[in-house]
C-alpha cells in the first residue's frame, strides 16, 4: 500500500510479504519491505580521478558460479539505466570508503531465476527502514535519515567480481571489508538455501549527486530496477585511492577468489576506468 508522510514529505511503498519469504533482501525486514529515499551527507574525498557519466554499458552481467544470466543478454534493454537498491547506511558506508563488498540473498521478486548480480555497471539507490543502524556495527552517529521526499542518488559503482559463497566461514573473513553485524549476514547465508553472494566494488562519488522524483516502479522487494536516463554532465571520482582498491582487491581474492570463474576486465585496468563512460 501507499502511505503519505506529509510530515517529512515522503512517500513509501509498503508491501507485507510473509515473514517466513522475506530474505532481509533489498529494504525489508520482518515481513515487510520498505523502500524510502534520502539526502545524505557527502564525506571530503580520499582521492581520484574524474569521470564523465553517461547512459550505459551498465549492462554487462557478472559471471558467477551458481546462476547465469539466462537470456538477458538477447533481450531489449529497456530505456533508462541499472540500479541496484541498498541500505541507505551502506551506500552511507560506501561514500565513505569503509565497504568494498555487498552482499545479496535476493527479494521475493527477484523471478524465477532467483537473484543474479546481472549488471557490471549501476548506480546505488539508497533505501531506508526503522533501526536500520543497530544491523550494523557502526556508531549511532554514523546512522541516516530521510530527506525530503525524492530520490538522491550519490554512488556509482562497477563489480570487478562476484560470486556465491556458500562457505560462512569465507563470509566472516571479510569482515573488515562491510559494516554489517555477523548475526545479519548469518540470517542471511541460512535462509532456505545455505549461501550468499557477494560482490567486490569499485565506488565513485557523483558529481553533483542525481535528484529525481520519486516513482512508484522503484518499491518492491527486488534488487534491481531501472531509472531514467541520468542527467547530462554528471562526473564521478573514485571513493578510493588506486593503492587502496588494489589492498582490498588481493584480499578478496586471496578468501575467495578460488570460487570466481571469470574477473570483470575492469580487474585489471587499474585507474584506467577513468576513461569516459560512453553511453547514447
Amino acid at each position: 500500500m501507499e502511505v503519505n508522510l506529509h510530515r517529512h514529505e515522503l512517500q513509501i511503498i509498503e508491501e507485507m510479504t510473509p515473514a517466513n519469504k522475506n530474505p532481509l533482501g533489498p529494504g525489508g525486514r520482518n515481513g515487510i519491505a520498505v523502500s524510502v529515499f534520502l539526502r545524505q551527507t557527502r564525506s571530503s574525498p580520499m582521492q581520484s580521478v574524474e569521470i564523465v557519466l553517461g547512459k550505459a554499458s551498465m549492462d554487462g552481467p557478472v559471471a558467477e558460479p551458481s546462476f547465469s544470466p539466462g537470456n538477458a543478454g538477447h533481450e531489449k534493454r529497456p530505456k533508462g539505466v541499472p540500479a541496484f537498491k541498498e541500505w541507505a547506511i551502506v551506500c552511507a558506508s560506501i561514500e565513505r570508503g569503509e565497504t568494498s563488498v555487498i552482499f545479496r540473498k535476493g527479494g521475493i521478486a527477484e523471478g524465477s531465476h532467483g537473484f543474479q548480480f546481472k549488471h557490471s555497471r549501476f548506480f546505488l539507490f539508497p533505501t531506508y527502514f526503522h533501526e536500520q543502524i543497530e544491523q550494523t556495527r557502526l556508531s549511532r552517529e554514523r546512522d541516516v535519515s530521510a530527506g525530503n521526499g525524492g530520490v538522491t542518488i550519490s554512488l556509482f559503482v562497477e563489480i570487478e567480481f562476484a560470486t556465491l559463497l556458500r562457505d560462512l566461514n569465507e563470509i566472516q573473513a571479510l569482515e573488515h571489508l562491510h559494516v554489517l553485524q555477523s548475526t545479519v549476514l548469518e540470517e542471511r547465508f541460512h535462509y532456505e538455501q545455505e549461501g550468499l553472494h557477494v560482490a567486490f566494488l569499485r565506488a565513485f562519488r557523483i558529481s553533483p549527486v542525481w535528484e529525481l522524483p520519486f516513482n512508484r516502479s522503484y518499491g518492491g522487494c527486488r534488487s534491481w530496477i531501472t531509472l531514467p536516463d541520468p542527467p547530462a554532465g554528471l562526473r564521478k571520482e573514485s571513493v578510493l585511492a588506486g593503492e587502496e582498491q588494489e589492498r582490498r582487491r588481493a584480499l578478496c581474492l586471496g578468501i575467495f577468489g578460488s570460487h570466481v570463474k571469470q574477473l570483470n576486465p575492469l580487474q585489471s585496468r587499474g585507474d584506467s576506468v577513468a576513461d569516459p563512460i560512453d553511453l547514447p
